[in-house]
């Protein structure tokens, strides 16, 4: 009987336990359904946002299968009556003629993506229902499965249209402006603070027999005899330092040797902080009005002795006054015409102002449509060489594209509008060197910050700064199996003095004064890709921040680059 009552004990304490189970059991389904619930609004949310999103937004598998896309998407490449999801963009291109190109054209940029591994981002060009066509900026990014397998693809696209027709517009009117300034009869010619040649017009180059492109980033002393070149640099050395505005007439020799004088004006250049960052120089021929100045001399002195002479024989008379008042009024005249020229001449040199750069992308977008052209009809009929040789077509446009682009961004420095704020230079510094480290991520870099003082500055310059420094850094230590990339800063004299070192190549201080010119490369393009502008732009940023720029190295031993900042107390 006492076995029998232990064992019903234990029966209803199993029991219980299998209750607390079930409870357990029940309250775990619950909190599964709720999670489910979860995902499932997290899902419609995340939907509802990228179909709101103005940029175009793309999801494909990892065989190129388009699997989602928001509204944006279907409204750009016209898939509303389409059932897009599970094709390929070759097909999509089947069946909408008027977008073939654009989705062979993404064909082709998926196929790199899987190719290179990684994030790329470019340009990419959509025909509009109206007519026209749509640019946009591309990013793809890929996902892969554990086995490095390609598991999906994101595909951004941010309108970017209307930009590029700013920018062709302001190249267009660049252009205008530079075929003005080349019209002109005077000679013009731009110096930066440190005399070297920035621009100048037809007339002053072919008065000297100068390339005009050869010119720039030269002085005075690369095309004159050494002692007039001094002469011209301490003219010119005069206005930069005083800030003020030197007129003067000078004897010159033309190009035929012959003598001529010369109306000269400098003018400071200055930047949007009162800074004076260059002078511009403009000198006209007058020896025609010289000569006209010396026979109106030897007319005054000629009117003098008649006058003389007329008084001695008429004097007293009526006759002999009128006379004089005859002489006097030609006289006049002649002085009003001479101030008439001087007045007009005067007019015609205030009738321009600065602006200089080339109309060079739409050549360009030219040939690179007629080498895509080539490539999309008749690629595969192309012998190796053939390929190859549209190959390089394609490198060396994108390499020229870059060139205008620095370029452009060179010359609108001086223009640009200051926005200053308190920057996190570190974190601006670490921002900078994780996004071009993301192309590069084979590369073993270390980066150590000391102490980086914050600054109050314009943030979006000095991030160009960064981004060309740390560039170079990169490039110029690819030969290091472990680059070491540091950076640090102090104050001094009411300054921040930054700086940025690396283990590279270095470079032979003999050749410092080259580093900071544009165009000016101490390593072959073969060796070292690069424009040869990414120094120069960030001495013109320093110094449009009022600051100044400076660097240290040696041959194998790597390179330092400092700039300095003012320390601002109130923003």
């Amino acid at each position: 009987m006492k076995n029998t009552e232990k064992t019903k004990e234990q029966l209803l304490k199993e029991i219980d336990q299998l209750k607390v189970k079930i409870a357990e059991l029940e309250k775990s389904e619950s909190k599964r359904k709720q999670v489910e619930k979860a995902l499932e609004e997290s899902e419609k949310q995340l939907q509802t946002l990228i179909d709101a999103m103005p940029d175009f937004v793309c999801f494909k598998d990892g065989d190129g299968y388009w699997l989602k896309a928001n509204n944006a998407s279907i409204s750009i490449f016209q898939l509303e009556d389409i059932d897009y999801r599970g094709k390929k963009d070759s097909e999509l291109a089947e069946l909408n003629s008027k977008l073939r190109g654009s989705f062979l054209t993404c064909k082709e940029t998926d196929a790199r993506v899987w190719k290179e591994g990684g994030l790329i981002h470019g340009e990419e060009t959509v025909p509009d229902s109206d007519g026209s066509v749509r640019v946009f900026d591309v990013t793809k990014v890929p996902v892969f499965h554990p086995d490095g397998e390609p598991k999906g693809l994101v595909v951004i696209g941010h309108d970017i249209t209307e930009r590029k027709q700013a920018e062709e517009a302001l190249i267009k009117s660049e252009k205008q402006y530079r075929s003005l300034i080349d019209a002109l009869p005077q000679y013009i010619y731009f110096l930066d603070k440190n005399l070297r040649y920035v621009a100048a017009n037809k007339a002053y180059c072919e008065e000297y027999s100068i390339d005009q492109e050869e010119i720039i980033g030269k002085t005075s002393k690369d095309f004159f005899p050494e002692k007039l070149a001094e002469k011209y640099m301490a003219s010119d050395r005069e206005v930069i330092e005083t800030g003020k505005v030197k007129e003067y007439t000078e004897k010159s020799k033309s190009t035929g040797n012959e003598d001529k004088w010369v109306q000269v004006v400098k003018v400071p250049v200055k930047d949007n902080n009162g800074n004076i960052d260059g002078m511009l120089g403009v000198y006209w021929d007058i020896t025609d009005l010289r000569q006209s100045e010396e026979e109106l001399a030897k007319h005054g002195q000629h009117l003098e002795d008649l006058v003389k002479e007329r008084t001695a024989e008429l004097e007293g008379s009526q006759k002999a006054l009128s006379f004089l008042l005859e002489d006097v009024n030609d006289a006049r005249e002649d002085v009003e015409r001479t101030n008439k020229k001087l007045i007009e001449a005067n007019k015609e040199l205030e009738s321009f102002s600065y602006s200089v750069s080339h109309d060079l992308k739409a050549p360009l977008r030219a040939i690179d449509g007629y080498a895509n052209a080539i490539m999309e009809d008749y690629y595969e009929k192309l012998d190796n060489e053939g390929k190859e040789l549209l190959n390089l077509i394609h490198k060396n446009v994108k390499n020229m594209d870059q060139l205008i682009k620095d370029l452009l961004e060179f010359s609108r420095i001086g223009r640009t509008i200051l926005v200053i704020s308190g920057i996190d230079m570190k974190s601006l510094l670490n921002d900078v060197f994780m996004e071009i480290y993301q192309f590069i991520p084979d590369r073993k870099i270390q980066l150590k910050i000391k102490d980086f003082h914050p600054a109050k500055s314009d943030k979006r310059l000095l991030q160009q700064v960064f981004l060309n420094l740390m560039t170079n850094a990169v490039k110029f230590t690819s030969n290091k199996e472990n680059a070491v990339i540091e950076a640090g800063s102090r104050i001094e004299n009411d300054e921040i003095i930054y700086y940025l070192k690396d283990n590279g190549i270095g470079f032979d201080m003999k050749y410092v004064d080259k580093l900071f010119g544009v165009f000016q490369r101490l390593h072959s393009f073969e060796e070292y890709v690069g424009t040869g502008v990414g120094l120069a732009l960030v001495q013109r940023i320093i110094n449009r921040l009022g600051g100044k720029v400076w660097a240290e190295g040696k041959v194998g031993l790597g390179a330092t680059f400092y700039f300095t900042l003012p320390v601002r107390k109130n923003i």
